[in-house]
């Protein structure tokens, strides 16, 4: 460790990424804890499911529709006034009565708790918390008051010991009293509303035990690292709502990541599993069941992440650690030795992705119920994967189940690997109380030519004081082309296999190959049949993808249905989003008026002129939107090939075919340009700018929200820009003052708006209202070379 007045650094040494994983998090953080087997299974989740018989009913539903799944999650509406470890009586009258009746179904049940405490009277948790003397304090010594869901809240100080002991025993108590299996701990950054960093202040002042730093700034606890494997998406999008594609698509991929959870947000379409109709339904029970199938290996993949810190889920260069090509690829990822093919497009279909492989042997394989339209799956040359019967739910395992190894020999015709059991809850794997076993397989020599080949599979050693079960081991040699041979013995003893000769092998995978060909017949129409679905689905809409803008140094997606609107603008060279939102509602967008979210803000636009010019670099896509009385919007988005960094957009109102007797001339209007710009370091941003008038303005991010209006000689002379004064990186917004009238600024949670506002007046076919811009990203030397430069010319 080098020691620096201002910064630590460690450096840690190894051959492998692995090994540099196991050292780094072993050291800084602990590995995970070996998590329960059902919550390796499939979770349910919503915001909110609003009442005990709706949870009951989804969870039946489930059941009734052969849907594997294990957990239900109870978001915060079940609270009384979002009040922590209390319940909404009309909603939840009983919450032992509904986990006792999930229990009864093979359920558990996850229920939320906020660490905001509301500021209330005769609330007995606000009430012992302040005799205890537990919350975080502000820096004149008082309890920090912030703002989340139930109003004024307080927070636990849990780098304290005290404050856990208090905390731990309001925790046992709701979860003894109402038959909760889980806690899900939200809002735990945390989450402060009404401030632009999202959080609490830096400055908050944290009496932490003294072997974990003692008395410290919030910042001191805040920024650690994080060893955490156990993590997935939402599956379907927290935001917004899915298409039946995405989702369908979604499931194949989200069924095989270590968390597997499907959630959304209120006032959005059902997203569980038969939401989105027959076909989509039926794809997701196939995703479902391969992974309840991969169970075994998912709960090894975990004990071993337990053990070395591995994480469960690898980069597909950690297949081959020399081969730099992998290390920019994002459509697969390594669950142990089994490679999951993400994603095939018409860039890259199905019968051409084995040429993307990593170096190897990879041997293809799928489950009898399983479906074209998921991810392929390839075990590699060398590898052994454990694998148990499909279940509805992991109550159902007995250790009697059969095990099936999938197997597939390396080129020297060996294959190893693991499996580990235990009870599946609990902490006996502390104590020995588990079975841990090598398997491993290796072709014989052939006596003679004329002898068939043969593998002799075989337990190689084992760990552990749980007995082994007494069960039918199963085994599934991979042979190529998804042709295999299989035998079963008793686990524990030895088996032999013969292979086939090459006639032999070519003889199963025609029959192989016929097989997928039907599949592929019944499930090559699949898509088409889910879009003529989604017509009579409310709220679903069809399926509609982003336009992509890319040249130069700038990645942009436009999103023409819905205002036009900008929902994404990378800077590629420094990684940076500079919008903030989602296709739905922020990012960048445009009114007609000076009401939020005016005429223009969600028409559907249409595309009128799209030019790529690859050769030359640059990218100009045009967009026109007809928002009533006559009135068209329009943009133009030009990144131009003289100016990589910079992306050049002028927008108009103007008339098309105004009503008789209007003289030819509109309604009222005003272009109101709406950017919605993401802050990375919220408390380290700034915005700066030289007024008409000649003064410098610096305006800094308060903890506060704030909207600043800047008229007359007060607006900036043409130029604003946003800083992160941490990164050094900005942003440059230019434009011509004569056609903006006012700028405003407004601060929120973790963004801001900087808004450029036109006259209001009417417009006609000759003299539409015109905002023309641009924007551009610069590291901090060019900042000072754009200073110099200013200093020069005055």
């Amino acid at each position: 460790m080098f020691h620096d007045l201002l910064l630590d650094v460690s450096v840690t040494f190894g051959c492998h990424q692995k090994d540099l994983i196991k050292l780094s998090f072993e050291f800084f953080t602990g590995t995970i804890e070996l998590p329960p087997k059902w919550a390796l299974g499939y979770h349910q989740c919503r915001w909110s499911y609003e009442t005990a018989e709706k949870v009951s009913k989804i969870a039946q539903t489930f059941r009734e529709k052969k849907m594997p799944c294990d957990v239900i999650w109870m978001d915060i509406d079940y609270m009384q006034a979002f009040k922590c470890f209390t319940f909404d009586k009309d909603a939840f009258p009983d919450a032992k009565a509904l986990s006792n009746q999930l229990h009864s179904i093979g359920f558990k049940g996850i229920w939320m708790l906020d660490p905001g405490i509301k500021v209330e009277d005769n609330y007995e948790v606000y009430e012992s918390g302040n005799e205890a003397d537990v919350w975080v304090q502000s820096q004149s010594g008082k309890p920090y008051i912030g703002e989340c869901w139930p109003g004024p809240v307080v927070f636990p100080d849990f780098t304290n010991k005290k404050v856990r002991k208090w905390w731990s025993k309001l925790v046992k108590k709701f979860v003894v009293a109402n038959g909760v299996d889980g806690i899900w701990n939200d809002m735990n950054e945390p989450a402060v509303f009404k401030t632009v960093s999202k959080t609490m202040p830096e400055t908050n002042i944290h009496r932490g035990d003294e072997e974990i730093g003692g008395v410290q700034l919030h910042t001191y606890y805040h920024n650690g690292l994080s060893g955490q494997p156990f993590s997935g998406p939402d599956i379907g999008g927290f935001a917004g709502e899915a298409t039946p594609k995405m989702f369908a698509r979604w499931m194949g991929i989200g069924s095989m990541l270590p968390f597997s959870r499907g959630h959304s947000e209120k006032e959005t379409i059902d997203q569980e599993p038969w939401a989105f109709g027959s076909q989509v339904e039926e794809l997701c029970r196939f995703a479902l069941s391969r992974r309840y199938r991969l169970l075994p290996h998912f709960y090894t993949l975990f004990y071993q992440a337990h053990k070395r810190g591995v994480p469960v889920m690898t980069p597909l260069f950690f297949a081959d650690p020399s081969d730099p090509s992998l290390r920019t690829r994002d459509d697969g990822f390594l669950l142990g030795s089994i490679l999951v093919s993400a994603c095939h497009t018409p860039k890259h279909p199905k019968n051409s992705l084995e040429a993307f492989l990593p170096k190897g042997i990879w041997q293809r394989f799928h489950f009898e119920d399983d479906s074209p339209e998921l991810p392929l799956l390839f075990l590699k040359g060398g590898g052994i994967v454990p694998t148990g019967p499909v279940l509805q739910h992991t109550g159902e395992a007995k250790p009697t189940d059969t095990v099936t190894l999938l197997i597939a020999l390396d080129d020297k015709g060996k294959a190893e690997g693991v499996l580990y059991e235990d009870d599946g809850d609990g902490f006996g794997y502390k104590h020995d109380k588990y079975l841990l076993t090598y398997y491993e397989a290796q072709q014989l020599p052939r006596p003679s030519k004329n002898d068939a080949a043969e593998v002799v599979i075989k337990v190689a050693r084992f760990e552990g004081q749980w007995p082994r079960p007494n069960r039918k081991l199963h085994i599934r040699l991979l042979l190529g082309n998804t042709a295999q041979v299989e035998g079963e013995c008793k686990d524990g003893e030895q088996l032999k296999i013969k292979l086939p000769t090459p006639a032999q092998i070519d003889e199963l995978v025609a029959k192989k190959h016929k097989f997928e060909i039907a599949e592929r017949e019944r499930t090559q129409t699949f898509l088409d049949e889910v879009l003529k679905e989604r017509s009579s689905m409310k709220g679903v809409g069809g399926v509609l993808c982003p336009i992509d803008l890319q040249a130069g140094n700038v990645t942009l997606k436009v999103v023409p249905w819905i205002g036009g609107r900008i929902v994404s603008m990378i800077h590629m060279p420094s990684g940076n989003e500079w919008l903030e939102g989602r296709f739905e509602s922020g990012c960048y967008e445009e009114y007609s008026g000076h009401e939020f979210r005016s005429a223009g803000c969600t028409e559907e636009y249409q595309v009128v002129k799209h030019l790529l010019d690859s050769m030359d670099g640059q990218e100009f896509l045009g967009l026109e939107g007809d928002i009533g009385g006559g009135l068209i919007m329009s943009r133009d988005i030009l990144i131009a090939k003289d100016s990589p960094d910079k992306v050049k957009i002028t927008s108009r109102i103007e008339a098309r075919s105004v009503g008789a007797g209007s003289g030819g001339t509109s309604r009222l209007v005003r272009l109101r340009v709406h950017p919605l710009m993401k802050l990375v370091h919220p408390l380290a941003s700034v915005i700066k700018y030289t007024s008409i008038d000649g003064a410098e303005y610096v305006h800094h991010a308060n903890m506060e929200f704030g909207e600043i209006s800047i008229e007359g000689t007060d607006r900036p002379k043409g130029e604003w820009r946003l800083e992160d004064t941490e990164t050094g990186i900005a942003l440059i917004n230019r434009f011509d003052v004569n056609q903006v009238t006012m700028c405003l600024i407004s601060w929120g949670p973790g963004s801001v708006t900087l808004e450029l506002w036109s006259e209001e007046r009417p417009v006609s076919t000759a003299t539409p209202i015109v905002i023309s811009h641009e924007v551009m990203a610069v590291a901090r030397s060019l900042l000072l070379h754009s200073f110099l430069s200013d200093l020069k010319s005055c």
